[in-house]
């Protein structure tokens, strides 16, 4: 009888221990819930819930193959056409303003590391240079050339601030300019594109959509992540169309979403630029056309990325970096340097 008793007594603890465990667990379980509820609450008076940008590995792709273009080679170069004009050399074009031009030009500031081109080039040449880019910032159409230049010299001059300045999205790759009968040049005639007949309205989509992608990348901690955030959101975002309008643009990248190979190398240069992250425009041939990419600067090492073509090769669900951060030696199998270009840094970096 004692051992009966002592069983049931036994029975009743135990049940009594598992009663209380249950409940302790949905009461655990109910509080969770209504902190959950209370902080959705706050969320939904204060708006949307906040999120950091994903960082790179968690990006997902998107964009459908059918966006996708072949590997294309649609770079244009600079191009100039110019008049030769009855005028001593010493002369300047006649509407020209030199003192004014040149404390214009004075207002800048250009450090080779960020600005490469510029400092391939002759101490003349540097002058046209700082006096035509002000020019363009100002968005002037003549431009008075006071140092003593060539035709030869003066369209690489023109190359070097294109290549060096994307921010001049509204820029077109074709001017003209005046040279004597000794064949000096005295005068250019900037050019400019369709963004710049609406300049400040151009310039607030190109900043806004520019804007948008430094700030998801500057959340991000190392120069790789950012760089690799930055290539992953334009490949995503841009759509490879030969027939873009001003296709040789950032513009068409960054604002239209249509573009072709210079597109997407100078929307990824401006924005690396921005981050503070050397970047570059390289231009050369590849597979018979004429074709352009980026050289990074990574620490103290630089790296080739084709950014147009790593797009075109990329599968749904998934990112391509055939093309992404390799050395010269791998990326010369179908990559050729041309003119400036191949005087930019070696890329050894793997």
């Amino acid at each position: 009888m004692k051992k009966l008793f002592a069983l049931l007594w036994f029975s009743i603890v135990m049940l009594t221990a598992v009663c209380g465990l249950i409940f302790y667990t949905d009461s655990r379980k109910s509080q969770q819930s209504s902190q959950n509820n209370a902080q959705a609450a706050i969320y939904t008076m204060a708006g949307t819930k906040p999120t950091l940008p994903l960082a790179p590995s968690a990006q997902v792709r998107t964009k459908p193959a059918s966006d996708r273009g072949a590997l294309g080679t649609d770079y244009k170069a600079m191009q100039g056409s110019g008049k030769s004009v009855s005028a001593p050399d010493s002369s300047r074009a006649p509407d020209a303003e030199p003192a004014t031009e040149a404390e214009s030009a004075k207002k800048y500031t250009f450090t080779e590391e960020m600005y490469p081109y510029r400092a391939m080039l002759s101490k003349e040449q540097q002058e046209v240079y700082d006096d035509v880019y002000a020019a363009a910032v100002e968005r002037r159409s003549d431009c008075a050339v006071g140092a003593m230049i060539s035709q030869d010299a003066l369209n690489d001059v023109m190359t070097a601030v294109y290549n060096d300045h994307p921010e001049l999205f509204y820029l077109d790759t074709q001017y003209s300019y005046e040279y004597s009968g000794s064949g000096r040049v005295l005068k250019v005639t900037l050019k400019y594109n369709a963004t710049a007949a609406d300049y400040e309205n151009s310039l607030k989509k190109f900043n806004d959509a520019a804007d948008a992608i430094i700030k998801g990348a500057s959340a991000l901690t190392t120069a790789e992540d950012k760089e690799k955030y930055v290539y992953n959101a334009i490949m995503d975002s841009v759509k490879y169309n030969a027939s873009a309008p001003v296709n040789q643009s950032a513009y068409s990248a960054l604002v239209n979403k249509e573009s072709v190979c210079a597109g997407y190398s100078r929307a990824f240069q401006y924005i690396m630029q921005k981050l503070d992250i050397p970047c570059y425009l390289c231009t050369g041939y590849s597979k018979g056309g004429a074709h352009a990419w980026n050289i990074v600067k990574l620490g103290d090492a630089y790296y080739n990325a084709d950014i147009s073509w790593d797009d075109s090769l990329g599968e749904s669900g998934g990112y391509t970096y055939r093309y992404y951060n390799v050395s010269d030696e791998k990326f010369s199998v179908d990559h050729t340097r041309k003119g400036l270009s191949v005087k930019l840094p070696k890329a050894a970096g793997e």
